[in-house]
Order: C-alpha cells, then structure tokens, then sequence
C-alpha cells in the first residue's frame, strides 16, 4: 500500500500521533516541493512518516530517513521526544533533502557498487542536506585521526565487495559514520574548486567526484 502511494507522489501517515498530522503533512510537503525545484527532479517522489521508538532513529537527532527503490522517503520519528517542534520544522525538511538528493542520483546513475560509489553518493546527500539547512549534522563531524581512515579507504575504494555496515555505521577499528564523514569531506573538497550547482552536484559521477577533489 504505501510503495503505491509514494509512487502517486502522497504523503502517508503511520502512527503519527493525531496533533501532529496537520504540521507533519505541512512541513513535509513544502519541503518536498522545495527541494524538487532546487533540485530540478521533475519524477514522482512520495513520503512515508512512520512512527519509532528511540533505537530506530539518530540518537541526536530523533529522527531518521532513507530512500526506497526511485521513489519513495521513508521517515522514522520518536514522538516521544521533548524536542519534537524542532524535529518536525528542521530535521523532517533537512531528512527530505538528504533522501531526495539519494532518488535523484539512483534514478540518474544508480547508487554504484564500490566503496567510492557510496562514500560519494552518501557525501552529495550530505553536502546538500547542510547547504540548504545549515546546521551541526552527526554523521559528518570530525573524526579523531581521520586521515588514516581516509588511507584504509582509499585501498578499498573500487572494491564491490566492501562492508557497508562497517564503513558507514562502524565496527571494529572503524568508528561510526567514518563513511559519511569521508564522503563529505571528497564532494566539500570538490565543490570548493569547482562550485557546481547543487541540482548539478547529484549527477556527477563518483570517479569524477574523487578526481576533481584532488584528495
């Protein structure tokens, strides 16, 4: 049911609590149209707010996204959270963003299948997400002695049978979100020398992504 209504381009609703449903449906479709237009992503996009308990979100955040298939965001919410104003008028629009920049280059060129694919393809969401919402984002902060972490990667970077859950959520001697931070910091250096639009920055493909960083 909900994978037809995102294809028409809805907003569906599960387990919101019935105060918030007029907000959610507001904020989440000006954001979406918003970012459709910033974006120039003329395809169907829907949206799923689907309610959470704590350990489905980021901690720091409340709130957690990701896109399904080409066409369709999916929103996991922790109602429960004192600071839920400010998940719904900044982490919902910034989450939209982030997932929709994911459909935009899946429908365009795919997510790829190496390391470099999804570093680049999760840094572009990423440098979206905070240039149209700037703000301290978790998942790209500093990370202590990052640059050997850049090393280990760079070994692995054309690899298609790298761990996606370890590079981006951690394990072992690679910490949470190494993946993103990196991926950030490629496409940040990138858009420092060349300065593309954003709506652009999404349909670049990754070995360009790395080659024009220079990193």
């Amino acid at each position: 049911m909900a994978a037809e209504i995102c294809k028409n381009g809805n907003i569906h609703l599960i387990g919101v609590p019935d105060s918030n449903v007029e907000d959610i449906s507001r904020v989440a479709k000006e954001a979406l149209d918003k970012a459709k237009a910033l974006l120039k992503y003329d395809n169907q996009a829907g949206i799923v707010v689907i309610e959470a308990q704590d350990f489905f979100v980021i901690p720091q955040l409340g709130i957690t996204g990701s896109a399904i298939g080409k066409s369709c965001i999916e929103i996991k919410i922790d109602f429960s959270r004192k600071d839920l104003d400010k998940i719904i008028e900044i982490e919902i629009p910034a989450t939209i963003y982030h997932e929709l920049s994911h459909l935009v280059r899946e429908n365009k060129l795919g997510y790829g299948n190496t390391l470099l694919d999804s570093m680049v393809s999760e840094g572009v969401t990423c440098y979206i997400e905070k240039s149209v919402i700037p703000r301290e984002i978790p998942y790209i902060q500093p990370i202590k002695d990052e640059e050997s972490f850049w090393l280990k990667a760079k070994e692995s970077f054309h690899d298609p049978k790298y761990n996606h859950s370890v590079w981006f959520f951690g394990a072992g001697e690679l910490p949470n979100w190494i993946g993103y931070r990196l991926g950030y910091l490629l496409v940040e250096k990138y858009m420092q020398k060349y300065d593309k639009e954003l709506s652009e920055l999404s349909l670049i493909p990754s070995k360009e992504i790395l080659k024009g960083s220079e990193l």
